[in-house]
């Protein structure tokens, strides 16, 4: 049996996650929470996954949602007072000073990915609907409104810098280009502002027969958008723009056999220069096919690749590879500057994947899998007082300094 490359854009997949005994804990963003800075913490034991926020001083962990939800793709909002997250496709958003979070429900996308804050009240996704890709901007009211439409290609990976829209296409004949397009600011401000294009919606649900006869009208002009890179029938994925001048994006292959170990992957610098935009592979990276997919008596990874992607911080990159002498996932430091890449975590034993750090402060903290050692207490790990306290231990590193 062979794995798609599509099992990258739907990745909270549940059905068929193993129960077996393996357990990852590891931070995703900061957030303000009882006058602190602390990190957003997932802690996944079998197919449960439950979110923990964690002070770095005192390494205490408070719960940061009910059990009863399953707060994948985690992202902070712009305030740092609250946080979204998708729990079986209906986003739903939680201040830190409520107990409950606010579900927001949508007709018609489904295999929502994780999504974008513009502000406290708005952001963009991609999602399915009707068999395709399409990327898709919303209110916290539940108002929503297509940035794109379209029966043949699929857009993905969305990216807003300012008022300019990056994006991945991939054609019927999957070859993958990298486009920027306005984003339809003034346009949105006045469907929001009359709620006409709500009202067109609630009338206009048949589907479409093809796209000219579509009913539902695409907000992204594509006669101002220009194909900035063309990748052929690479497969490219996980778009992220530091700059409206500069980004990154993933290589990976289309297919994967089941009996494949592991999967291969390169990173890619997307940028600016007078001549026109250019691309650049930076470095390889190795993963371990049973973190990302389901494989019989093995426990993926909830998020699938979230945890394991590159993360930049002060012009370096931070990523993770197999390392083949222990078998596990170690932290290496890609130095954009000079492009020297520095190995920054050492695995002491079979299977102590370590995942990208993220930033508290001037320390990085890197999660991974959780191993249990009578004679060693391995990073990342938990513990609990007698009082029922939680606390969390996660290795640290020193953020680089840009001498640039």
């Amino acid at each position: 049996m062979k794995y798609r490359n599509t099992f990258f854009y739907t990745i909270f997949l549940v059905t068929g996650i193993s129960q077996a005994s393996e357990e990852y804990l590891y931070p995703v963003d900061t957030i303000e929470h009882e006058g602190q800075q602390k990190l957003c913490v997932l802690h996944q034991k079998g197919s449960r996954l439950e979110l923990w926020f964690w002070s770095p001083e005192t390494k205490e962990a408070t719960k940061g949602l009910l059990s009863y939800f399953t707060p994948a793709g985690v992202t902070v909002l712009p305030n740092k007072k609250g946080f979204s997250f998708i729990d079986h496709d209906r986003v739903r958003v939680k201040s830190v000073n409520k107990r409950s979070p606010k579900s927001i429900d949508f007709y018609g996308p489904y295999d929502l990915t994780r999504i974008h804050w513009i502000d406290e009240k708005t952001f963009y996704f991609g999602a399915k609907e009707r068999q395709h890709s399409n990327l898709f901007h919303a209110t916290i009211d539940g108002d929503l409104y297509r940035l794109t439409v379209s029966n043949t290609n699929d857009y993905i990976y969305p990216q807003k810098v300012g008022e300019k829209l990056f994006f991945i296409e991939r054609n019927a004949q999957l070859e993958y280009s990298i486009l920027q397009a306005p984003y339809p600011s003034k346009k949105l401000a006045q469907l929001i502002e009359h709620d006409l294009y709500s009202a067109d919606f609630q009338i206009t649900t048949k589907p479409a027969l093809g796209e000219e006869e579509s009913p539902y009208q695409a907000l992204i002009d594509f006669d101002a958008a220009e194909r900035i890179v063309n990748m052929g029938t690479k497969t490219i994925a996980f778009l992220k723009m530091q700059t409206a001048k500069r980004g990154f994006f993933v290589e990976h292959p289309e297919i994967a056999e089941r009996t494949q170990k592991s999967l291969p992957f390169s990173y890619h610098l997307l940028y600016k220069e007078t001549e026109g935009w250019k691309t650049k592979k930076l470095f390889e990276f190795e993963l371990p096919l049973h973190l990302l997919v389901v494989k019989k008596g093995r426990t993926r990874l909830y998020e699938s690749i979230l945890p394991l992607l590159p993360y930049y911080d002060n012009s370096t990159i931070y990523y993770v590879t197999l390392c083949p002498k222990t078998d596990s996932l170690d932290v290496f430091a890609y130095h954009l500057n000079s492009g020297a890449i520095e190995q920054k975590t050492f695995s002491e034993r079979f299977e102590q994947n370590y995942f990208t750090p993220r930033i508290a402060g001037n320390s990085l903290f890197c999660g991974g899998s959780v191993c249990y050692d009578i004679r060693n207490v391995l990073a990342p790990s938990l513990d609990v007082d007698e009082s029922g306290t939680e606390f969390f231990t996660f290795l640290g590193l020193a953020r680089e300094v840009d001498n640039s």
